[in-house]
């Protein structure tokens, strides 16, 4: 799909109010992956079209060009294997309550699971900064650059799988997988610390996964993630996966992921499942598995 055809569409959905993903959510068991599908009405997609607003497209265009000019690598590799970012936004969202706009999320993988995530958005008190929140979701490490210069080189991994305690069987069945990880993530609820003065803020879970997949080398039948978001603003991504060799020899477990450099909270029934402390100086380093980096627009790579 040609960039221009592709941001037209992109404005299109946030005027329609809709968010994009790669998952496959309808009443059918089709294909685990896919590309972002909506259901809008020709009228619909004509009023949007007219309505369109021209910053819309532009902010679009600029976060497409600006993940095109990033690579990801795996560490330790040789020769490098070059990681694949997704085709188009995982979702587009806003903070106005935090002064952030125009935000996108993507991820980077080998064609199963997400190695790599980050979110891009912009301060709504300037057009001149690009701020990029990147966390690792893999026991891999990669090295990131953008415009091939050396950027983000995490020396660990945060990656940590952890049983449901109670779940169902795993079905054979894609659409009934699916809703399967929708229910087991029905009863965590979500918090974090943060500014101003250390308030408490309910997230909640957004219904729809942002992204659906399975990866046969790591035994993943099926897969999705869900974000934990302020509004619309991700600030924790919680990974469902199936793991096994057939849906009757596998169980299902979770991972989850900071995404915001905010002290977070996952619960189950008042049970703490996962909690993360402030990102150290707000925005973690480039080193570590969770990274803050804030440029120049019109120089990525350099700070304000």
């Amino acid at each position: 799909m040609q960039l221009e055809s592709y941001v037209r569409r992109m404005a299109i959905l946030v005027v329609l109010g809709a968010s994009t993903s790669f998952l496959l959510a309808r009443g059918s068991d089709e294909p685990i992956v896919g590309s972002p599908t909506t259901e809008e009405k020709p009228a619909e997609v004509a009023i949007a079209a007219k309505n369109a607003s021209p910053v819309i497209s532009a902010r679009i265009k600029d976060a497409i060009t600006h993940v095109g000019n990033i690579e990801i690598t795996l560490a330790g590799e040789a020769p490098a294997k070059v990681l694949k970012a997704c085709e188009h936004p995982l979702l587009s969202f806003g903070d106005p309550a935090r002064g952030n706009e125009a935000g996108t999320l993507w991820a980077w993988s080998d064609g199963g699971r997400p190695v790599a995530m980050m979110e891009l958005f912009r301060r709504s008190d300037t057009d001149t900064v690009w701020i990029s929140a990147w966390t690792l979701t893999s026991t891999e490490l990669v090295s990131m650059t953008l415009d091939s210069r050396p950027e983000w080189t995490p020396a660990k991994s945060d990656f940590a799988l952890q049983d449901f305690s109670d779940s169902a069987t795993v079905s054979d069945r894609p659409l009934i997988r699916l809703r399967q990880m929708k229910d087991m993530v029905r009863p965590f609820e979500s918090h974090e610390f943060w500014d101003p003065g250390n308030s408490r803020f309910e997230l909640r879970c957004l219904e729809t996964p942002v992204l659906r997949y399975s990866d046969e080398k790591k035994g993943i039948i099926d897969g999705c993630v869900f974000a934990f978001a302020h509004g619309t603003n991700p600030e924790i991504l919680l990974f469902v996966e199936a793991h096994g060799t057939s849906p009757e020899m596998a169980k299902w477990q979770f991972a989850a992921f900071r995404l915001g450099s905010a002290e977070m909270h996952l619960e189950v029934d008042e049970k703490t499942l996962w909690s993360r402390d402030r990102a150290p100086g707000r925005t973690g380093t480039p080193n570590e598995h969770y990274w803050v980096q804030i440029m120049n627009r019109d120089t990525p790579g350099t700070t304000p």
